[in-house]
């Protein structure tokens, strides 16, 4: 405290004729909410595939381009594969139960 107040002193009241009512338990709207569900909203005409080769989710329209790519070059999927398990493993230190020392 700074020299010259008093050590008694007590800090101003806010004055409670301005204060808000508590809220009825009627009035109070609780919604069930849950971060993890997403709306997955699909346009009509648009369909989904699962790529056999990448396992992907894609358009149906687009397949051909799709696998046309992952023919051409074949040795793209052994790098994709390849990169998939460095990943995993940089991130197997953050699973839960897992102690690395």
């Amino acid at each position: 405290l700074p020299p010259g107040l008093p050590t008694n002193t007590l800090p101003p009241t806010i004055p409670t004729d301005k204060l808000p009512t508590p809220l009825k338990p009627q009035d109070v709207i609780i919604k069930s909410y849950n971060p993890k569900e997403k709306m997955l909203t699909i346009h009509q005409g648009e369909q989904y595939l699962i790529s056999p080769i990448t396992k992907e989710k894609i358009l149906a329209n687009s397949i051909s381009s799709h696998t046309k790519y992952a023919l051409l070059d074949p040795a793209w999927i052994q790098r994709r594969e390849k990169e998939v398990a460095e990943q995993q493993e940089k991130e197997q230190v953050y699973e839960p139960g897992i102690l690395h020392y």
